[in-house]
């Protein structure tokens, strides 16, 4: 699919500039890579190419406020942010090898060394050439001082420095763990808190859960399964991505609408998906708290406890976004 060039310019000057990658380098790659397009190539895919185990590796870092999910790679505009993290990943690791800044050739076989680098210079060339005239308009677009940005790269020897300052944001790997637990663990109390007086009714608990988290939700299990469907949250493959989004601490949902079950019937069902295994039979449903209509719910069980066997494939799952 093709993805508009000045579009693409203004949101890799406002993600490299926010994470420390330098925005034409950025602008640069996905031309030289796919020509700015969301076509995958194998498993290869979006503007970047990015590999899923790549992204994988890139797509969460708490000090810089990046949370994506693995589907997310689909996302050119996700991509921008975590490319541009990958990049600076890749700069710093450059430094502290050689001691000294690379240059666009160096960072590009830093970042992907099986690249043919008999004919690289050339295609950078080229590459840097055709993105030039977009850099102006995109700093003037979306920065408070395009003054402050550096020219466009004309050579791939040239460096692509990082923004001044950014290597301030990033936290190490202890503390980035301890931030997603202690949010994860933050959503498990809130549900511990809220169960006992919402355990006969699945609605009110979603919606008292997330209340206390600072998320606004309405009416019966039927209506909460729409609204998880709009706008604010993103939808969630399965149960495996559920368990993924729910352990980097953010506040996941399941739910089924009535008229959607095995067997029909006016009464949706929702839970509130937290961190913790998948269940050891499926090795598919995540850990969910639930109150039931009339009766009493879980804490903390596996989702295939919450619905039928034909009905629990059939569950939809959404994080908030916010």
């Amino acid at each position: 699919m093709a993805i508009d060039p000045e579009d693409f310019a203004q949101e890799c000057f406002q993600q490299g500039s926010r994470i420390g990658a330098h925005p034409h380098y950025m602008l640069c790659i996905a031309q030289l890579r796919s020509g700015i397009s969301d076509v995958s190539q194998g498993d290869q895919i979006g503007p970047f190419r990015l590999k899923q185990a790549d992204w994988d590796a890139n797509c969460n870092d708490v000090g810089l406020d990046i949370h994506f999910l693995p589907t997310q790679i689909n996302d050119w505009l996700s991509q921008c942010a975590v490319f541009a993290l990958m990049a600076r990943r890749a700069f710093e690791a450059f430094v502290t090898k050689n001691n000294r800044n690379p240059s666009v050739r160096e960072l590009y076989l830093q970042q992907f060394p099986d690249a043919q680098a008999n004919t690289l210079s050339a295609d950078l060339i080229a590459a840097l050439s055709v993105t030039a005239a977009l850099t102006g308009p995109a700093a003037e677009a979306v920065l408070d001082d395009p003054q402050s940005v550096s020219p466009p790269i004309t050579d791939p020897d040239q460096s692509p420095t990082m923004p001044e300052g950014a290597s301030n944001t990033e936290i190490d790997a202890d503390q980035e763990h301890a931030v997603v637990a202690g949010k994860a663990a933050a959503i498990i109390a809130e549900c511990e808190k809220e169960w006992p007086a919402n355990r006969g009714d699945c609605s009110a608990f979603v919606r008292a859960v997330g209340s206390g988290l600072g998320v606004q939700l309405t009416g019966n299990a039927n209506q909460i399964v729409d609204q998880i469907r709009g706008p604010h949250w993103h939808r969630l493959s399965d149960g495996r991505d559920a368990k993924i989004a729910a352990g980097s601490g953010q506040f996941v949902i399941g739910g089924l609408k009535g008229s959607d079950q095995s067997v029909p019937s006016e009464h949706g069902h929702v839970v509130v998906v937290v961190a913790g295994e998948l269940d050891s039979v499926h090795h598919a449903y995540p850990l969910a708290y639930w109150g039931k209509l009339g009766d009493v719910g879980e804490k903390k069980k596996s989702i295939n406890f919450a619905w039928r066997d034909p009905d629990r494939d059939h569950v939809i799952y959404a994080a908030f976004v916010g």
